[in-house]
């Protein structure tokens, strides 16, 4: 139980409970923190200001000793997380004025632009990944296992760029259900990264009966746990969007009423 409460990756993994549930403490932390500096700031919490403090976090973060039980409610983890946390606050307003300019112009233009920063940020992803495995055989953010400190960021921020070229890139496109697909994925991330452990695993199992390549493996488990998990968050947000972080069952009730 004290494993438990104490809430770092380490406590819950030496409490034979499930490790896939650290980032609640670490998210819980994010949340105060986020909160504290928001009430401390006010009026100065501008997007300088947090842009500001994100760096600071990430060098705070960088800079901290490792603990053999890690930090509790994973406090380590939660500094580096809300420095992401602060970054996206000061991206949003330009990814919309990105997204308002991308739908202006014609979709070749658009198609050609986004696609360009897709290929940039993916071959730089690609280059921090490869040259970050010499400093860690296995990058667990759960446990601050980063590795190489500057190419984790930077293989993070490429990452975010990555995917936000590629909604741009689909909605360039008469591909309006394609570009729905990935803006649903983002809207229901909590619920696909919750439930999708119990169906890899389950996967798992399965393709060790059959002589299956790993490619193929990957690709198959990758889709239906994605596919099973879409399926369980509509049924959440339909009979219980709290769960989802949505409002209440309650209110979700009484709007169907209405």
């Amino acid at each position: 139980m004290l494993y438990v409460l104490y809430a770092s990756y380490v406590s819950i993994d030496k409490s034979d409970s499930l490790t896939l549930l650290w980032f609640l403490p670490v998210l819980f932390s994010c949340t105060v923190l986020y909160l504290m500096f928001r009430c401390m700031l006010r009026e100065r919490f501008s997007l300088w200001m947090k842009l500001a403090l994100a760096l600071v976090c990430f060098a705070g973060a960088y800079f901290l000793p490792k603990l053999e039980l890690g930090y509790p409610m994973g406090l380590n983890v939660a500094v580096t997380a809300f420095g992401f946390l602060l970054l996206g606050n000061v991206c949003f307003p330009l990814l919309r004025r990105c997204e308002a300019r991308i739908v202006s112009l014609r979709r070749a233009a658009g198609a050609a632009l986004t696609g360009t920063v897709m290929l940039l940020s993916g071959g730089v992803g690609f280059v921090c990944a490869h040259y970050n495995s010499a400093y860690v055989k296995r990058l667990l953010m759960a446990d601050a296992r980063y590795g190489h400190y500057g190419l984790f960021l930077a293989g993070a921020i490429v990452g975010l760029v990555f995917v936000s070229a590629a909604v741009l890139f689909l909605r360039a496109l008469p591909l309006k259900r394609a570009g729905s697909l990935l803006s649903y994925l983002g809207r229901n991330s909590f619920a696909v990264y919750v439930l999708h452990k119990p169906v890899v695993m389950i996967m798992r199992s399965v393709f060790r009966k059959f002589a299956v390549p790993a490619p193929v493996e990957v690709t198959v488990t990758c889709l239906i746990a994605v596919a099973a998990s879409c399926l369980v968050s509509i049924l959440l947000e339909r009979y219980a969007p709290v769960l989802l972080g949505r409002g209440t069952a309650v209110k979700a009730e009484r709007g169907s009423k209405a």
